[in-house]
């Protein structure tokens, strides 16, 4: 197998991820001033195959815990965008919009730092 296409793959599965659930974040803190972009729904928006797919791919590259907390709050923002035009939360959106947008700063500001400190983000 040709060394260079394997770290490439290997770069372009972990920082699309990670540029999907910067994206998803922002679009959540759009959310909580009212402005609506669509468009990031369907950009960055994770299937439930997909997610399945890209977690077992993350545990075969040997990923870190984080990239996978990640990983799943992409996942979890985009379903909850689901249940919100399927079904809706009533009151509890804004709540559910905070917790999110709070919990994506959060994870992206770890792996900001871990990246920042020379730590890998997997090991290989």
């Amino acid at each position: 197998m040709n060394i260079g296409l394997f770290k490439l793959i290997i770069n372009l599965v972990m920082y699309l991820i990670i540029l999907g659930d910067v994206v998803m974040t922002l679009h959540c803190g759009l959310l909580l001033n009212g402005i609506g972009t669509w468009v990031f729904e369907y950009i960055c928006g994770h299937s439930l195959i997909g997610f399945i797919i890209l977690f077992i791919t993350s545990y075969l590259l040997k990923f870190c815990f984080l990239y996978r907390l990640v990983l799943t709050h992409g996942f979890l923002v985009y379903t909850c965008i689901i249940y919100q035009r399927e079904f809706g939360f009533g009151i509890a959106l804004f709540p559910f919009r905070l917790i999110m947008f709070v919990l994506g700063i959060v994870l992206l500001t770890l792996l900001v730092r871990k990246i920042y400190y020379g730590e890998l983000i997997c090991k290989r």
